[in-house]
């Protein structure tokens, strides 16, 4: 039956020092804590491992042990791995993820959409959009059953109860016979 291990990250970090610059007072001066500190940590650990990994050598400092050597060895990525982990933990909380569903006037999807999508997924790749294309009163029923988060229209002949934001304004231009 496999043994449960009882150790902590920052005890593997205080070894990993202590092995690299072969002094336990060395390592608690690079980490900034005392000389106890590192040694009650790198004791608890080979104890929970039930492994010598380094020599203490009164006045000569530290020796790994065969062990010691191994086990640092394969620390080293299992610590980077750990440091990764924490990094991808931290940005679960503020990367968007998931699908947004984008209703768009029919006209505005061939010369707005490719621009504000190439921007979009950008700045949030792991949302996937999925557009859906329609006039005024098609797009305002997604956005009412739900169908839609987000859509884009002209402010014209919006009913009231759909909240809007104006994002740009175009200038109104007619095409008339020059006679």
């Amino acid at each position: 039956m496999p043994h449960d291990t009882n150790f902590t990250l920052v005890q593997l970090r205080y070894f990993l020092a202590a092995a690299e610059l072969g002094s336990m007072t060395a390592a608690a001066q690079r980490i900034n804590v005392s000389q106890s500190a590192v040694s009650t940590a790198v004791t608890h650990l080979e104890r929970e491992l039930g492994v010598q990994l380094l020599i203490r050598r009164h006045a000569k400092g530290l020796e790994l042990t065969a062990a010691g050597e191994r086990f640092q060895h394969e620390l080293r990525g299992f610590l980077t791995h750990a440091d990764e982990l924490a990094e991808s933990a931290r940005s679960l909380g503020s990367e968007l993820v998931g699908d947004l569903a984008v209703g768009c006037f029919q006209t505005f999807a061939p010369f707005y959409l490719p621009r504000l999508l190439r921007g979009f997924a950008d700045r949030h790749p792991a949302v996937r959009v999925d557009v859906h294309e329609g006039d005024t009163p098609a797009v305002q029923g997604l956005l009412r059953t739900g169908q839609c988060e987000l859509g884009l229209l002209y402010d014209l002949e919006l009913d009231a109860d759909i909240e809007h934001e104006v994002l740009a304004m175009a200038p109104p231009y007619a095409l008339v016979h020059e006679g």
